[in-house]
């Protein structure tokens, strides 16, 4: 009977001591993570859907409800970023009594290294980015869709990321899903899900259950990548598997629940579980989201919604077109991803969406340097440059670059992208050398961008055209003036138009002050000073000798 009596008492010590209360010290925007022991595979029908868990995290009036995950081999994660000073403390909720009820606080204190002091970016009140501390964001973007699921391995994707290391680049669109599409034929390193692989659309998968070596691999190069202050925004949809894998049509699918949305939804509060508590992640909903075929414009408000309820930081969220646009107004929209390189597309999301529901527009693709023989892959990089600058002087922010130059080793095998056979290496699909033109340009231009007022301040207009356009943006006390002479018509490789149609502007400024005034030579990145008007000017004629020509004013 004593011995009885001292094995339950043992029993209901070791149960005390899994919920007793811990204090731990940890950095605000940074991320903590507890991981616990519970139920594995043999102990329940399947973790990912049997076990429930989350956690209240609370510091005086604020709350975040935090869902948990499971990581395989018994473990489950619980991850959150604090985004105040102070001690929170947290309870464990589970329906798993070795998870349930544990609890402890965390006490936060801010940083002073950057870039974590400066917290979250997000999209403000108006068309500009701020980080959490109110320091503005120029996104300058670029694009390796698939660069994590190549079967090249970590020699490619290493040196992918010391690319990034060395680019200008603070934002990179990435997938989830691996991508089956033309250049592109390799399977995976891993998939996304426990099931079987069979060619010819014939793949069998158990959406409920995650393969977690290939999110733990996605996790590890999300977290190499923040940790190069860029920005990873995860795509979590794509047309691009045809049915090869069935990813792109999991609800058409899906044998749980009713409608075909429970895979969906599973598969998004999953994501969110794992990655919302990285400081810099974002969300890109779907690329072209318009060819997806097996949804429609209600399902992916629905998707919107889960993606809005699950995340409880609210980070950015945004939604890719190809040809058909969705509605940017939804407040679950929290800044308007294009793909397109028009002006005339930009006024019409400013009259449409932007007028009065403001947000940030980016552009999240405008074509791309390359020599393929697809028309969005094959720009020079004077014209992946200028881009930048239509897209800086209509208050857009350029966050669609990539290069598509095709290895001379595979021009033969690739003549046709679509033989499964070719599976050719560029920076757009799956990373490596960034190769181009154009990347040091951008980044001239992002150090212009930081250098003046933020779009917040700023009004754009086109001057006229002549025939080519003339943009101009500026504060409303003109202390600020940019003028660029944009050159549309190329010929053999970009070669200007004639200057004989170049027209003058005379620039309305203000007779209170000095200005400096300099031509902008984007292309050798530098600038030249120019004479600049009497103070007591209102206006400032000026005629350039060149297209392309990028005129500035700065009050002293």
């Amino acid at each position: 009977m004593g011995n009885w009596l001292a094995k339950v008492v043992a029993v209901a010590i070791l149960a005390l001591v899994g919920k007793c209360y811990s204090q731990e010290n940890v950095v605000v925007y940074d991320t903590w993570e507890m991981r616990m022991q519970g139920p594995d595979e043999q102990s329940v029908s399947n973790p990912f859907t049997d076990v429930s868990l989350t956690a209240l995290f609370s510091l005086e009036s604020l709350t975040f409800n935090v869902s948990g995950f499971y990581d395989g081999n018994g473990e489950y994660v619980i991850r959150f970023m604090p985004n105040k000073e102070g001690t929170w403390s947290y309870k464990v909720h589970s329906n798993e009594g070795v998870l349930d009820g544990k609890k402890g606080s965390l006490i936060a204190k801010k940083s002073s290294q950057l870039p974590v002091s400066r917290g979250v970016a997000r999209a403000g009140k108006g068309q500009a980015f701020y980080y959490d501390d109110g320091t503005p964001f120029y996104p300058l973007g670029t694009t390796c869709y698939a660069w994590v699921h190549q079967p090249e391995g970590d020699e490619l994707e290493n040196t992918t990321l010391e690319s990034l290391r060395n680019s200008p680049f603070n934002k990179l669109r990435m997938t989830v899903f691996p991508k089956y599409y033309p250049f592109t034929h390799h399977e995976p390193r891993y998939y996304p899900y426990k099931g079987v692989y069979r060619p010819n659309n014939n793949c069998s998968w158990d959406f409920s259950r995650f393969n977690v070596e290939f999110f733990q691999h996605l996790e590890k190069r999300v977290k190499q990548v923040q940790d190069l202050d860029v920005i990873p925004e995860l795509i979590l949809f794509h047309p691009y598997d045809g049915g090869h894998w069935g990813f792109d049509r999991m609800s058409q699918n899906c044998p749980y629940g009713t409608g075909g949305s429970w895979c969906d939804n599973f598969y998004l509060r999953y994501v969110v579980a794992r990655f919302s508590a990285f400081r810099n992640v974002w969300w890109s909903m779907a690329n072209e989201w318009d060819i997806v075929r097996s949804k429609n414009v209600s399902d992916w408000d629905r998707l919107f919604k889960t993606l809005q309820d699950s995340d409880p930081y609210n980070k950015e969220r945004s939604i890719h077109n190809c040809v058909q646009y969705y509605n940017h107004s939804q407040p679950w929209i929290t800044h308007v991803s294009l793909q397109g390189h028009a002006v005339s597309q930009l006024n019409m999301t400013y009259s449409t969406w932007v007028a009065d529901t403001p947000k940030p527009v980016v552009w999240d693709e405008v074509e791309y340097e390359g020599n393929i023989t697809y028309g969005w892959g094959n720009m020079n990089g004077e014209q992946e440059a200028q881009r930048g600058w239509e897209a800086y002087t209509n208050r857009v922010f350029m966050a669609g670059h990539s290069n598509t130059d095709l290895p001379a080793i595979d021009t033969l095998n690739c003549s046709n992208p679509n033989n499964l056979t070719c599976n050719a290496i560029m920076w757009w699909n799956k990373g490596d050398i960034l190769r181009g033109e154009s990347p040091d340009r951008l980044h001239f231009l992002r150090s212009v961008m930081m250098d003046g007022p933020t779009y917040d301040d700023l009004s754009s207009s086109t001057l006229f055209y002549d025939p080519n356009p003339v943009y101009m943006i500026s504060t409303k006390d003109k202390r600020f003036v940019l003028v660029y002479w944009a050159n549309q018509t190329y010929s053999n490789g970009g070669s200007l138009n004639t200057t004989a149609q170049l027209q003058s502007v005379n620039l309305e400024i203000s007779p209170d002050e000095e200005y400096t005034v300099d031509f902008i030579d984007y292309w050798n990145m530098n600038t030249k000073p120019l004479p600049a008007p009497k103070k007591g000017s209102d206006s400032f004629p000026f005629k350039p000798n060149t297209w392309n020509f990028i005129l500035r004013l700065r009050a002293n």
